[in-house]
Parts: structure tokens; C-alpha cells; sequence
């Protein structure tokens, strides 16, 4: 079972008593104004989330999002991870970074951003990762710079338009 922990973040992969909070995540308008098409999801929609999250960790339990808890009060106030992602018919690995709303400006997701960056250059060996934001999404830009990452093109993935950030190249 996967654990990893920061200063105050725990992490640990979803389970189906996670449903509630993924669906709090996935219909909120303000969570998912800067996330694939920017529309909220049904209860359909997140079964077929948590679905392909599960996927990951059939893969390989390292990647996929992992529930984000808040060490002192065990609450859940996001996710995060290392996410296989086709970009340009290349495999890569994006760090993705969700913090709940109520817990936005507190530096959770710089913290956990900074987390999943550690674990995958040390307990993964990967060189290079990506983190694919849209334009307009502000904040995530400048947590991806302040991890290290800068801005290496624009791409067209799934109808949207990214930003795809880079940490060194290989």
C-alpha cells in the first residue's frame, strides 16, 4: 500500500470510501474551471474517474492520484500524483496537484506539488516530468515554477490548450 508524507501532508491512494470527496472535488465549478474541459462531473463521471485512478495503481501503485491528507486532523484536502500522460504520442509522467477549495492559499499544494516531485526524481528515477496547465490557471503556473519547472511549450491535448511545464531535460 502506498504512504508518503510531508511536514503536514499525508498521501495514500484512493478507496471507495473516497467517493464522497472525489465528488466534492469533481463537481465543484471552481476546482474544475482549469481541468480537461473545465465542466463539472455527474456521479457517472466520477465511478468512471475513480475507475481510471484504480487503473494507475494496477499499473503500478507509484503513479495515479493519491488522496491528500492533512497530517494533524487526517482530513482529506486534495490529491495528487505522478500521472502517465500521452503528449504528442510520447509517454511522460505529469505531477499533478488538486487542493480543495477550503484549503486553497495555505501552500498545501506547493507543498504536496514539491512532495510528488521528490518522490518520483528519488523512489521512481525519472529525469524528466511535466505538469500540463491551462492558460488563464495562474496559480498552478507559478506552483510549478516555484518546484523547479518552467514553461518549455503550448500543445493542444484533448481539444484544450496547455501549458506543458518541464522540469530539466534529460
Amino acid at each position: 500500500m502506498f504512504h508518503l508524507q510531508s511536514k503536514r501532508l499525508r498521501f495514500r491512494n484512493y478507496t471507495n470510501a473516497d467517493f464522497y470527496f472525489l465528488k466534492g472535488l469533481l463537481q465543484s465549478k471552481d476546482m474544475m474551471r482549469y481541468i480537461g474541459d473545465g465542466q463539472t462531473r455527474n456521479d457517472a463521471e466520477v465511478e468512471q474517474f475513480l475507475s481510471w485512478i484504480y487503473t494507475h495503481y494496477r499499473e503500478d501503485e507509484q503513479t495515479g492520484l493519491k488522496i491528500i491528507e492533512n497530517r494533524k486532523t487526517g482530513e482529506p484536502i486534495g490529491h495528487a500524483g505522478i500521472v502517465p500522460q500521452i503528449v504528442n504520442g510520447q509517454m511522460q509522467f505529469e505531477i499533478g496537484y488538486w487542493v480543495a477549495k477550503a484549503y486553497w492559499g495555505q501552500g498545501f499544494a506547493t507543498e504536496a506539488a514539491e512532495t510528488m516531485k521528490a518522490y518520483a526524481e528519488q523512489e521512481m528515477q525519472l529525469t524528466q516530468l511535466i505538469a500540463l496547465i491551462q492558460p488563464g490557471n495562474f496559480v498552478s503556473m507559478r506552483i510549478a515554477e516555484t518546484i523547479g519547472m518552467h514553461l518549455d511549450k503550448t500543445e493542444m491535448l484533448n481539444g484544450q490548450e496547455v501549458h506543458v511545464f518541464v522540469t530539466n531535460k534529460p
